[in-house]
């Protein structure tokens, strides 16, 4: 974007300066905007940054952009290992559970996106 500037040539490369759109990338994508936590099980919230919107998004293109963390364990911070059922089911993934304390949560990672972006729903106003 340059500016035409009659009579003040010698200003127009400052003023081009000033109005120059100086926004630089940010070095992530993403930011936490709050936790979902269980008595077992805790996730960080997260959202993707979009900076050309200047109207708040309703609840549906928000949840669009909504991601989850890695689970981890409330109690001790430990981040939670998958556990599966037994050959005799095939392996199938059955939950989470922590290694130091021995806490469990049964469910896969789509359960708890859905219960996520349920509490997003109930709460919008306050993200």
């Amino acid at each position: 974007m340059e500016i035409k500037v009659s009579g003040f040539d010698f200003l127009k490369p400052f003023i081009n300066w000033l109005v120059k759109d100086r926004r630089k990338p940010l070095p992530y994508s993403e930011v936490e905007i709050g936790k979902y936590t269980t008595a077992n099980l805790a996730v960080a919230i997260l959202a993707k940054i979009v900076l050309d919107e200047e109207t708040i998004p309703d609840v549906e293109s928000f949840l669009t952009r909504i991601n989850i963390g890695q689970p981890y364990c409330p109690r001790c911070h430990r981040p939670l290992e998958e556990t599966y059922a037994s050959w005799l089911e095939d392996g199938v993934h059955k939950g989470y559970r922590c290694p130091a304390c021995g806490a469990e949560h049964e469910g896969d990672w789509q359960s708890i996106f859905d219960n996520v972006t349920a509490q997003i729903r109930k709460n919008y106003y306050k993200y």
